[in-house]
């Protein structure tokens, strides 16, 4: 709370005060609670330390007073914010603001004293506030004392952060694939008469990644050397483009090309290889960045997709390779993408790497269905089915595998994980029991690490540890060790 003089009516009063906002132990559920806590979650900091303020000019203004009540009106002028309030070094205050304020006033009179509470205050609003004052007093024999200020958060400002977060991650993500696919481009020689449909699966791929990075939008304001910076790079893989098209439509018109089943054996490797390369790329970034990836690594998510690709195949090279009926041409290129596919994804099966075998099989699954066939559609279907089963269990390995090493955190992140790719996924898996009964094995294990950081007098991360392990047991319904956490809490916070 923050406590302002008690000041004789005189028609107005202003004073600029800062409030800071942390985490409250005592009031686990408060509202205000919940900004500290996501901040500290995606910036991996101590829940305990974690901490923003505002700074405001608080203005209070007597509209009228007669027959024994007043009317005032009461104005916060937000004037910055501080602390924990970035993320990714990017700006977070505007939807930090709350969106209201809660006003606590004391009126005092030679004969009583009486406390008023005013909710739901609009900040930078005039808000008129009304209340009494004891009969056969003056104006001039009042008091009147803020006795403290509070904020409050909406439904509406929690879902305008986490689309601020959202928004931060895919523009992060876009940059970084901005930078991935111009040094790309660098690569590609238009003119190598050889790779003329491998090249052309290149030059389709960055076109697609350009017009995907043309349609993103950016709702928030960019530091402007970062604004400059991204409008830069844009513009010099936009040109590159223009002129890798240019070269490439030069040769297919004056080359008179041949394709043979090399260049479509050829073709298969390359698209593979570009989508295994963005799923490496995919691996080493933010994997809160993966909605994006995810959506550049699916080259060809959906039949109709491919069918787009099929046109201007036929338009840009396989009409000029005097193919004057390419539809029995694009049928076999297709079997021979799928077949290259369906075997990338047995390898990596076999390798477990779940993950990238779930996108390449998706792909294969993409050729298959563009010209149906039985054969096809059984494999691609007991196939994804292998990858899902052995993809739930790599995440449940790996968190045991962290339990064992101590490291509670890592195990937490990847139960997240299962427990959303089996709901996800229940027609596949059909129980989330092992789920469970890990997370009560990790939420012990953060038990036993804050005992002994609380035995070694370090409390603020006993605290941390104590708060963590409680949310594992709420999660699961497990309540039997909720008094424990909560009297120790108590004891980290008075020490």
């Amino acid at each position: 709370m923050n406590f302002l003089q008690a000041q004789p009516v005189d028609g107005h009063f202003a004073e600029d005060v800062v409030f800071v906002f942390r985490y409250d132990a005592t009031s686990p559920d408060h509202p205000n609670n919940y900004f500290v806590k996501q901040l500290a979650r995606y910036n991996y900091l101590n829940l305990y330390t974690t901490k923003y303020s505002l700074g405001y000019s608080l203005e209070l203004s007597i509209a009228n007073a007669e027959n024994n009540r007043i009317s005032a009106a009461v104005k916060m002028n937000p004037k910055n914010m501080d602390g924990d309030i970035y993320y990714q070094n990017l700006d977070l205050s505007e939807v930090l603001l709350p969106s209201g304020f809660i006003l606590n006033l004391i009126v005092k009179s030679r004969d009583a004293i009486r406390q008023h509470t005013f909710s739901d205050l609009k900040i930078g609003d005039n808000n008129i506030v009304d209340f009494s004052w004891e009969e056969n007093t003056t104006l001039d024999e009042l008091e009147i004392e803020i006795a403290g200020i509070d904020f409050y958060y909406t439904e509406t400002d929690k879902e305008q952060f986490h689309e601020r977060i959202e928004a931060i991650n895919q523009f992060l993500a876009y940059a970084r694939l901005l930078d991935f696919n111009y040094e790309k481009a660098l690569t590609v020689n238009p003119e190598d008469t050889s790779l003329l449909l491998p090249n052309f699966f290149k030059i389709y791929d960055l076109e697609r990644f350009a017009t995907m990075l043309d349609g993103h939008e950016i709702n928030f304001v960019l530091p402007e050397e970062i604004q400059k910076n991204q409008e830069e790079k844009s513009r010099k893989i936009h040109a590159l483009l223009r002129r890798l098209k240019t070269l490439y439509k030069q040769n297919a018109d004056t080359l008179n090309p041949a394709i043979t089943e090399t260049d479509f054996s050829r073709a298969a490797q390359t698209l593979i290889g570009v989508q295994l390369d963005y799923i490496a790329l995919m691996r080493e970034s933010n994997h809160l960045y993966e909605p994006v990836f995810l959506s550049v690594v699916r080259i060809f998510a959906t039949p109709a997709e491919w069918l787009v690709c099929e046109e201007a195949l036929t338009q840009q090279l396989l009409l000029k390779a005097n193919i004057q009926f390419p539809q029995p041409a694009l049928r076999q290129l297709s079997r021979t993408l799928y077949s290259a596919f369906n075997r990338e994804a047995d390898t990596l099966i076999v390798r477990e790497k779940f993950n990238e075998a779930e996108i390449v099989a998706e792909t294969a699954t993409t050729f298959c269905a563009a010209y149906p066939d039985t054969d096809c559609e059984l494999s691609t279907f007991h196939k994804m089915a292998r990858i899902k089963y052995g993809l739930f269990d790599a995440y449940l390995r790996i968190v045991v595998s962290a339990i064992q090493n101590n490291k509670p955190d890592y195990a937490t992140q990847y139960l997240v994980l299962a427990r959303e790719y089996q709901q996800t996924n229940s027609s596949f898996i059909i129980t989330a029991e092992a789920v469970d009964n890990l997370y009560e094995e990790v939420a012990w294990n953060y038990l036993q690490n804050a005992k002994s950081y609380f035995d070694e007098e370090n409390f603020d991360e006993a605290a941390n540890y104590y708060h963590n392990a409680r949310e594992l047991y709420v999660g699961v319904n497990r309540d039997t060790y909720l008094e424990l956490i909560d009297q120790q809490i108590a004891k980290c916070l008075t020490n």
